[in-house]
């Protein structure tokens, strides 16, 4: 118990740095602005209130450093081990093609098939938090990352963390575009997707291998990382996924409540995205005003 004490403590720790990862503007010096800036007035003066900042003073771009160096990590890595010999093996590539013939057996580790299917819902359930967070009109739209994301996981999502506008610190249902307020604040959207996700594992036949033998259940997932790169990048893909989705449940709580919500998403980490799911569904809603 101490051990996972300590582990949740340190995640939560890691959870709140990555809200508060500080940004450099790369937008050009004249949109600097000097809102919220304190006033240096004597302490026997009134300060000055400092105005509402405005829209249009919000730098397009920033850099999030926090959000950099998993996406980084993870195109370096591609490329030491594509090598000479490329990043499909011939073993990778007949895993690629069970898939394709057969989705409800493919025939290789059911943990690592789960890991594969777990990739489906994790772009609805990253669009469900990103979405209320981002500013129309301002930096890179995130869609196309998101769309992109269901394909080749965070290496599509992390330039868009990393350089994406300043996310809003408020924002109420009218701010919303359409398809934020009808679709992914919809609560069905949490309850499909967190059965959805409930669904998987089954899918994969993980419980059946699980009882039939659970140690070589594990010890070929192993296996099959120290000898697949294709089930080496997925796998430390969907962990990158589902470490920014915990991280964008603190941000989503604080927006919605104004409360800090580290501890919530730090609960949300020891469920990949069942956690994440239950969150969308029972999250409070959006202000009106």
């Amino acid at each position: 118990m101490k051990t996972y004490a300590a582990f949740a403590l340190l995640t939560a720790t890691a959870v709140q740095a990555f809200q508060i990862a500080p940004t450099r503007s790369i937008a050009p010096k004249f949109l600097a602005t000097d809102v919220g800036r304190r006033s240096e007035a004597p302490f026997c003066m009134k300060a000055r209130v400092a105005p509402e900042i405005d829209a249009d003073d919000v730098p397009s771009s920033t850099f999030n450093p926090i959000a950099a160096v998993p996406w980084v990590s993870l195109v370096s890595l591609v490329i030491y081990l594509s090598g000479d010999q490329g990043l499909i093996s011939a073993s990778d590539q007949a895993m690629i093609e069970g898939i394709l013939a057969d989705p409800a057996n493919p025939g290789f580790n059911e943990l690592f098939y789960m890991i594969f299917n777990f990739f489906v819902p994790m772009p609805m359930i990253l669009a469900a938090l990103l979405l209320p967070q981002g500013r129309p009109g301002k930096g890179l739209p995130a869609g196309p990352f998101l769309c992109l994301s269901s394909f080749i996981g965070y290496f599509a999502l992390g330039p868009y963390l990393t350089f994406r506008a300043p996310p809003r610190d408020s924002v109420t249902q009218s701010e919303l575009s359409w398809f934020t307020a009808k679709v992914t604040e919809n609560k069905l959207l949490g309850l499909s997707l967190a059965a959805a996700v409930t669904a998987i594992p089954f899918l994969s036949h993980v419980p059946e291998a699980f009882q039939t033998d659970a140690s070589g259940l594990w010890q070929g997932f192993l296996d099959l990382l120290a000898s697949s790169k294709f089930a080496l990048v997925s796998s430390l893909d969907l962990t990158c996924l589902h470490l920014t989705a915990v991280a964008l449940t603190a941000r989503d709580y604080r927006l919605r409540t104004g409360r800090d919500g580290t501890l919530i998403a730090a609960s949300t980490l020891f469920l990949p995205l069942l956690g994440s799911s239950i969150y969308l569904a029972l999250r409070p809603p959006i202000p009106e005003e």
